[in-house]
């Protein structure tokens, strides 16, 4: 049975990671996974409440340690939780998780990823408000945990979600254990909120699954709604990947857009983004960034300037139509660079994104590790042998305030030839 653990520290970092709340348990329902897995969701089913106020009615905390099995002191695998958003028909409306922290209009808040599940409290954090959630039409929320790297929870010694309820102090309302009875498992549906006349609702679930994604469980979440929107079509959503460094994909289609978005630690940062067009003998035979956003006659089109990073989506755009490309474009290498010369330090919340012909995402990766540089290769886009085109999530920095930069075409030149047998494989 998992433990309540009651901290007398007041919450005064809400953006930080381990974060410790001052819960008064009395009121909280403990179990494991065993007591709930299987169980008709009737038998969990739990009202839940608003004061009308604004501002985030519960907290989700995912909390874990590991079995440190190399015997390196660190943790081996890296837990994240998330939210599946479905509309009042179960139509998927979008999802919260670390790389898209605070979508609806901050109806939904993710506080920040944590690879590690290091110290005390809570290791991950998602907030809702109701009300907000209500206003952008969301009717359901599931909350999911996967393993990033795909290994089982046979390498996670202990691992709890809980409630808390935002409402005056502080209360810890649901306190699951989940790691214990799922060894194989390397995602739990742990919970969802949903609303049904006109109040809102909360159950324990705890459905393992072998998903290191929330996206392959959108249609399982789907499925189990059929007891609170009958008749609900199961439809598997077009999946948006979570890359990581140094993974390549093919392109589908003809085009394709690269979203880019980020915020700011402190002050404002100006961030550029560009795509350098390279031969096959490496020469760059153009660059597209907002002083020239037109290349080859609309093959390469930026969206234009964002000095500030401010507001919610993507911050700068680029879109490249692959069959407009001159025959002699081979590399499309897209980077963003600080122009002010500011260092990446003061940047957080950085993604990347793909986006089809038909505007719909279908690949996402975290931009993250910023250190004291000013410029960054995010991915470069490759003809491969058969006229298709792939690509690389590069993920490293590079020298140059500007993309035109004597250093920063020197970093880009370095990393086509370091990436070069694999982007022919």
């Amino acid at each position: 049975m998992a433990q309540i653990v009651v901290n007398a520290m007041p919450i005064t970092n809400y953006g930080a990671s381990n974060i410790v709340v001052n819960a008064v348990p009395i009121q909280a329902k403990t179990m494991s996974i065993a007591e709930v897995k299987g169980k008709d969701l009737s038998e969990t089913k739990e009202e839940l409440t608003t004061d009308g106020s604004s501002g985030h009615d519960y907290r989700i905390g995912l909390s874990w340690d590991f079995a440190d099995k190399d015997g390196d002191g660190k943790g081996d695998t890296d837990l994240d939780l998330s939210a599946i958003c479905l509309d009042a028909e179960g139509r998927f409306k979008g999802a919260c998780y670390f790389a898209e922290m605070r979508p609806f209009a901050r109806a939904i808040l993710h506080h920040g990823d944590n690879r590690d599940g290091k110290g005390e409290g809570d290791d991950e954090v998602i907030e809702i408000d109701l009300d907000g959630l209500k206003q952008q039409g969301i009717a359901v929320v599931y909350f999911v945990v996967n393993s990033f790297n795909g290994d089982s929870f046979r390498n996670v010694k202990t691992a709890t979600c809980r409630v808390v309820a935002n409402l005056g102090k502080p209360v810890e309302i649901h306190n699951c254990s989940m790691a214990c009875e799922s060894r194989t498992a390397t995602s739990i549906i742990a919970a969802r909120a949903y609303s049904q006349d006109n109040r809102w609702y909360f159950n324990n679930i705890c459905a393992t699954g072998n998903e290191n994604c929330f996206a392959g469980l959108i249609p399982e979440c789907q499925g189990l709604s059929e007891d609170i929107i009958p008749g609900i079509e199961v439809r598997k959503p077009p999946k948006s990947l979570i890359l990581t460094k140094g993974e390549s994909l093919q392109i589908s289609g003809t085009q394709c857009t690269v979203g880019c978005g980020w915020d700011m630690v402190s002050k404002a940062i100006d961030l550029d983004a560009s795509v350098k067009c390279y031969d096959a003998n490496y020469r760059c035979l153009d660059t597209c960034f907002f002083g020239r956003k037109v290349l080859f006659n609309g093959a390469v089109r930026h969206s234009g300037d964002n000095r500030t990073g401010e507001g919610d989506g993507d911050d700068e755009s680029i879109v490249i139509d692959f069959t407009r490309l001159p025959m002699n474009v081979s590399y499309c290498m897209v980077l963003a660079n600080s122009y002010d010369g500011d260092k990446f330090t003061g940047i957080k919340n950085a993604y990347v994104r793909l986006l089809n012909q038909g505007n719909v995402e279908t690949h996402r990766y975290a931009l993250a590790n910023f250190g004291a540089f000013v410029g960054y290769i995010i991915c470069t886009f490759y003809k491969a042998a058969n006229g298709s085109w792939k690509m690389k999530a590069n993920s490293q920095p590079c020298r140059g305030n500007t993309s035109k930069k004597k250093e920063s075409e020197q970093d880009c030149l370095s990393a086509l030839n370091h990436f070069y047998d694999h982007m022919h494989r």
